[in-house]
This record gives C-alpha cells, sequence and structure tokens, in this order.
C-alpha cells in the first residue's frame, strides 16, 4: 500500500486519524439508512422497506423480529457493512419492557444499571 510505504510524515501521522473517521461516517451512514428502512417498514409495510436499499449492500437491509427475553419486543436491521469490531445492527422497540442495548457491539444485551454493579 502506498499510504504504508510513504516517506511524507504527515501522511504517516494524518491518515490514521481519516482513516477512523471514514470508518465512523460509513457506519452512521449506514445507520441512517437503516432508519429510512424502518420508517417506510412501519408507514407503509413490507413492499416499501424493500425499497431502501443498504448502501453497503446488493439489496435491503436484513430483517428479522427481534425476541427478548421470550418475548417479541420489536425488530432488528442488519446491513452488509462490515468496517468496525462489530455487527452492523440496529433494533427497532415496538412493546415496552426490560432495556437492552439497541446498537453497537452489545446491541441485543441487556442494560446493566450502575446500581447492580456496585
Amino acid at each position: 500500500m502506498e499510504i504504508a510505504n510513504t516517506k511524507n510524515p504527515l501522511v504517516t501521522l494524518a491518515f490514521p486519524a481519516f482513516e477512523k473517521c471514514r470508518t465512523k461516517e460509513f457506519f452512521i451512514l449506514a445507520q441512517l439508512a437503516m432508519v429510512q428502512a424502518a420508517v417506510e417498514y412501519k408507514l407503509h409495510g413490507e413492499a416499501a422497506f424493500r425499497s431502501v436499499l443498504d448502501p453497503f449492500g446488493h439489496g435491503p437491509f436484513g430483517f428479522e423480529r427481534f425476541v427478548f427475553e421470550g418475548v417479541d419486543r420489536g425488530f432488528r436491521l442488519t446491513s452488509a457493512y462490515q468496517g468496525r469490531d462489530f455487527p452492523t445492527a440496529l433494533i427497532f422497540v415496538e412493546k415496552d419492557g426490560p432495556s437492552f442495548h439497541v446498537t453497537g457491539p452489545k446491541a441485543g444485551k441487556p442494560v446493566v444499571s450502575s446500581s447492580t454493579t456496585k
């Protein structure tokens, strides 16, 4: 790779930060498109959901019902984007119940309150 072999100190110092920014930007773009797909699904049904394409895949987002502690709580959308150390997913909550993480590396896992960790 040209960047790794460059003798320009500015490139070797600045590029890692630029690369991290782009990774976060792509993750956010995937999440924004997932929100758009979820809105289409809730307002107009499955056909409208399928009309919103994953910007990092070859079609719509992955869709599955999300069951937490044995109760159907909503749905999970997943993107083909693989730029981070965890799946690019977003869970949309449709029913009340115990708290869980809706995105990030802990998506679908219970939220542990600080009072229970003491």
